[in-house]
């Protein structure tokens, strides 16, 4: 059910992922999985509520889960809870340093708070420990371009198509410098 579950979320078929996912932790409760797939499922669906008991239940089960810290940080974001959120998503990146996304959550989260200096530290850690990810080169030039820093945004747009050419995101910062 499991299996079954991930391609309904690809498919962003949510309630149908939900069910499978129930299905399969009613085999197997003591399965972690499961329980992840359906918190993420359920974030998207807006449930929040029923999303942090499936991600702290994951925990449970699992404790170094860095995508159940990371979901339940998506949870604590979305319910206005910012400096929970910070804090899960820290944890999952240390327990994980190449589970990239939890490391992009908290970036776009300290953004979003007004913390741009931590933020760039962090983008700056990203681009050495992954220099090959286009979306970090992306988020710096975002970055700076919010700073202010038109030629350092323009410099590191470029890097990010360079990396990868379909980088829509680094193709928009390139267009507002000019």
């Amino acid at each position: 059910y499991t299996r079954r579950a991930n391609v309904y979320v690809d498919d962003r078929q949510f309630g149908a992922a939900i069910a499978d996912y129930s299905k399969a932790i009613a085999l197997d409760p003591r399965a972690a999985d499961p329980r992840i797939g359906r918190g993420h499922a359920r974030i998207q669906e807006g449930q929040y509520a029923l999303a942090a008991s499936d991600c702290e239940a994951a925990l449970r089960l699992d404790p170094e889960s860095s995508i159940a810290f990371n979901n339940l940080g998506v949870v604590r974001e979305r319910q206005d809870r910012p400096d929970e959120a910070l804090r899960l998503y820290t944890h999952a990146a240390e327990i994980d340093p190449g589970y990239l996304l939890a490391r992009y959550n908290r970036i776009d989260l300290l953004k979003s708070l007004g913390r741009n200096e931590e933020a760039m530290r962090l983008l700056k850690a990203l681009i050495a420990d992954a220099p090959e990810e286009s979306d970090a080169y992306a988020g710096r030039a975002d970055l700076n371009l919010t700073l202010g820093q038109t030629f350092d945004a323009l410099s590191d747009a470029g890097k990010a198509i360079a990396l990868d050419p379909r980088n829509a995101w680094a193709h928009n910062i390139e267009g507002m410098t000019q």
